[in-house]
């Protein structure tokens, strides 16, 4: 049982890494492109400013197509552009949901199942097999 529990936190933190790592790489870095950004510093906010140097502004050929003159093409580059933002942001929710609410909920359900079953076969062990009846 030990090992189980010890599996079981040694897997939640791992879990929480992965999760915030996807968070932030899920994040729109294009809105904030030459502003500061704050990030977590040993649980201080903490402002960082953009690289000293130059900072080559380069532009996909997908930006060309938002400001087309031929409307079509403007269209068909819109809906693209919304789609994909817009699959990013139910990405970024569906983490952010799992990070708050499915991971917390997974852990408290576990930790109720292992006490219980742990003070169970700790009060009760002739009836769940335990100890043999017939020894003294």
């Amino acid at each position: 049982m030990v090992d189980v529990w010890l599996l079981f936190n040694l897997i939640v933190p791992f879990v929480e890494v992965l999760l915030h790592t996807y968070i932030d790489s899920l994040r729109d870095d294009e809105d904030g492109g030459g502003e500061e950004r704050e990030i977590n510093h040993h649980g201080k906010p903490r402002k960082v400013e953009p690289a000293d140097g130059e900072v080559i502004q380069v532009q996909s050929a997908s930006d060309k197509k938002l400001v087309s003159r031929n409307e079509k093409v403007q269209v068909d580059a819109l809906r693209n552009y919304y789609m994909t933002h817009s699959k990013r942001k139910k990405k970024l929710e569906w983490a952010d949901m799992s990070a708050h609410r499915i991971i917390p909920g997974i852990a408290i359900s576990f930790i109720t199942i292992f006490w219980t079953i742990g003070l169970l076969l700790y009060s009760h062990p002739k009836e769940f097999g335990l100890i043999d009846p017939y020894c003294a």
